[in-house]
């Protein structure tokens, strides 16, 4: 079993109280939410995300001999994970400068 580094609920909040000591994380705050604590559950869904594309999907199309449609259900699975990724990086405002590709493109 892969252990995980975010481990349980009271990881998360640890993580959160940590990236809370970082002014460029909370200039982000909103109202209702701090942005270490949104980034923080981010990181505790991504990481779920990140394992099931590498360590289930991926290792299926290298390792196994998949028909045509098992492989398309593999990239349609693979494509609902990237969905739920790019929903974890925009959610937080501290990401969102990464993810402007107009400002990329003109640097």
């Amino acid at each position: 079993m892969i252990q995980r580094h975010i481990a349980c609920s009271e990881g998360m909040m640890d993580l959160s109280r940590r990236l809370a000591r970082c002014p460029e994380v909370n200039v982000h705050d909103r109202p209702d939410e701090p942005e270490s604590a949104i980034l923080a559950h981010a990181f505790w869904d991504l990481e779920d995300s990140f394992r099931k594309v590498l360590d289930v999907y991926l290792a299926r199309l290298v390792h196994e001999d998949l028909d045509p449609p098992e492989i398309r259900r593999v990239l349609n699975s693979i494509g609902e994970e990237f969905r739920h990724i790019l929903y974890h990086m925009r959610d937080p405002h501290y990401f969102r400068d990464f993810l402007d590709y107009d400002q990329a493109d003109k640097s």
